[in-house]
């Protein structure tokens, strides 16, 4: 649901009505109620005088033996008749309870009697223009004694109510003095109001809503990008100050705009001399993975043939070759096994960075690869009597991934923790199902360990935590850089977990299925 919008100005002049209505009615509602009472102060008076009058001619004179009740009934009409305009009308509640029958004088009689104290009671009749009046004739000690034989003093208590004095009188013109009172209020109320409205609509359009205005041009203009409009308003006040401070920041953002610009066009240049270099960097590097391709394979087949006659050698008969031949001949084996497995990861490396790694997609049993290589590594360990362990859950998914490229990761790290692990060491596998989808593999060793500060820096390539020229094992620092680029290809996660002294402990996680070539993440070994 979409709010109204309302201008500040028809808010301001709605708000500021509705404000004045309300602070002139409660302002005028007192004097309003206060007149009426003033004008019905004429009417009250004359029945009060009628009442007292009444009371004092007719009721606080002695009638001899026959009681209160009989000398109430037995009053002297011409008495009554000689009080005034106004005929008062007396009602014994006793003696005359069925009488009580106007609602003006039930209500006065159960008022008067509830209240002891109350000595009358009036009430305006608007629609037929009557004004009455009650007056509460109780019984005092005065009275006990002069009508006190026989029953009738009997029937009455002190200070109880014995009987009312009604006087009705005509309030035409009183009613007409109320009306045009009325009229007079409602009257100054309205002009009061417009007056006010009026006086508040001249100052808020000249003091408020024109400042406002102004300012909102001069936005709306900046809005459009016109940044070197300023406002003008000299009005002495907040609204001065507020077009000051715009004034100020349309100042620093024009000039901030002229240093913007002037650095967007370095920027540019500095851009242009960027795209030039990354070029020239694209090309250098991709010369190099050309070169380190073909620089390996030129010598991958000339050292293959080296180490084939060095093992034909070493199979010669032991009278055609001496000993120191025969050492001769395991070191050309060594150093050729050696200078080919560096030659192999520069391979690798050259195909991951010019974008040459095809994966080859079948089922994978990870289990049979784990097992497979520890076997193919134990001639490597029973040299250094490492023992060499694989542990599975059972039930473990087959993998749908390259084969080849899940053997070259896992031999990476089984021998790079070969390498690390002291003699008599222990070396395991462990397998188990991955908390999401996929196979987890750890390879664990009980080598010195890796430092924290080291372990960022041992999956990028050529590095190495001794890189002295007298360090104790070789190799070039490619071979976990390359497990980590494949693993990303595989759509896998590497990592480790390892402090000093208590070996490491190098995992990958590997998803059911390999990802589609266009899903593949980029790989960078920059």
């Amino acid at each position: 649901m979409r709010l109204i919008r309302i201008s500040l100005a028809a808010k301001y002049r709605l708000l500021f009505g509705v404000a004045v209505l309300l602070i002139i009615g409660a302002a005028l509602s007192l004097p309003w109620h206060r007149l009426e009472r003033l004008t019905l102060e004429k009417p009250f008076r004359e029945a009060q005088r009628v009442a007292d009058d009444y009371f004092r001619l007719v009721l606080s004179a002695p009638q001899g033996q026959k009681g209160l009740a009989g000398s109430i009934h037995g009053a002297d009409t011409s008495i009554v008749a000689g009080i005034g305009d106004a005929a008062p009308t007396f009602i014994a509640l006793k003696a005359d309870s069925g009488d009580l029958s106007g609602s003006f004088a039930e209500r006065a009689a159960a008022t008067l009697t509830r209240d002891p104290k109350r000595k009358f009671l009036w009430e305006p009749d608007p629609r037929d223009q009557i004004f009455h009046y009650a007056h509460a004739v109780r019984v005092s000690q005065s009275c006990l004694e002069c009508h006190g034989e026989g029953k009738t003093a009997a029937r009455y208590a002190e200070n109880e109510l014995a009987g009312l004095i009604l006087v009705s009188l005509p309030i035409e013109d009183v009613a007409r003095d109320i009306a045009v009172n009325r009229v007079m209020f409602v009257a100054a109320g309205l002009l009061a109001g417009v007056l006010a409205i009026l006086l508040f609509y001249v100052i808020t359009r000249r003091f408020i809503l024109g400042p406002i205005n102004e300012l909102r041009d001069v936005a709306r203009r900046v809005t459009e990008g016109d940044t070197d409009v300023r406002s003008n308003l000299r009005t002495g006040d907040e609204f001065e100050q507020l077009a000051d401070s715009l004034n100020i920041m349309l100042t620093r953002l024009h000039t901030t705009q002229d240093e913007l610009k002037t650095a967007n066009r370095s920027l540019d240049i500095k851009l242009g001399e960027m795209a030039e270099t990354n070029v020239s960097l694209y090309e250098s590097n991709r010369v190099k993975s050309e070169f380190l391709a073909n620089v390996s394979h030129e010598l991958r087949t000339p050292l293959t043939s080296i180490i084939g006659f060095a093992e034909l050698l070493r199979e010669t008969p032991a009278g055609d070759v001496d000993g120191k031949a025969a050492r001769y001949t395991e070191n050309i084996l060594i150093s050729g096994r050696i200078l080919l497995e560096i030659i192999n990861d520069l391979l690798d490396l050259a195909k991951i960075e010019a974008g040459k790694i095809e994966l080859r997609i079948q089922d994978v049993d990870i289990a049979e690869i784990c097992h497979a290589l520890a076997d193919f590594v134990r001639p490597l360990t029973g040299k250094k009597a490492i023992t060499v362990s694989v542990e599975s859950d059972d039930n473990l998914p087959v993998l749908r991934t390259d084969r080849g490229r899940v053997r070259q990761i896992l031999f990476n790290l089984l021998s790079n923790a070969i390498k690390f692990t002291p003699r008599e060491g222990r070396v395991s596998i462990r397998i188990q199902r991955a908390e999401q989808a996929g196979v987890r593999i750890a390879v664990s060793d009980t080598g010195p360990g890796i430092d924290p500060q080291h372990q960022k820096l041992i999956f990028e390539k050529f590095r190495q935590i001794d890189a002295s020229a007298t360090r104790e094992h070789h190799g070039t620092g490619l071979g976990l850089a390359i497990a980590k680029e494949l693993t990303t290809l595989l759509g896998g996660t590497i990592g480790l977990h390892s402090r000093p002294g208590a070996g490491a402990i190098f995992w990958v996680q590997l998803p059911l299925v390999a990802p589609e070539p266009s899903d593949r993440p980029l790989v960078s070994l920059v």
